[in-house]
């Protein structure tokens, strides 16, 4: 979270897979991780970090957003990996 915006605004992520995303605020102001999508809500006080699980999640597109500041959005989007 930079500038109270969520940066990055979208993550892709590997399908049927449990990731640790690290939430950093580089902002004074305290910020709230949270989804519906992703059912998650998480304080990350100014100049901080927090460690969040997530998945393993079906394909798709999930949202998440500054609660704090709500005009700040983002997107995860799940893929199944390519074929090799």
């Amino acid at each position: 979270i930079r500038n109270q915006q969520c940066a990055p605004a979208q993550l892709t992520i590997p399908a049927n897979t449990k990731v640790e995303l690290l939430v950093v605020n580089e902002d004074d102001l305290p910020a709230e991780f949270e989804s519906y999508d992703l059912s998650r809500e998480v304080v990350v006080p100014g100049h901080s970090q927090v460690k969040i699980f997530i998945g393993p999640l079906d394909p798709g597109k999930y949202g998440f957003f500054n609660d704090f500041h709500q005009q700040s959005k983002g997107w995860i989007v799940v893929r199944h990996p390519a074929a090799g």
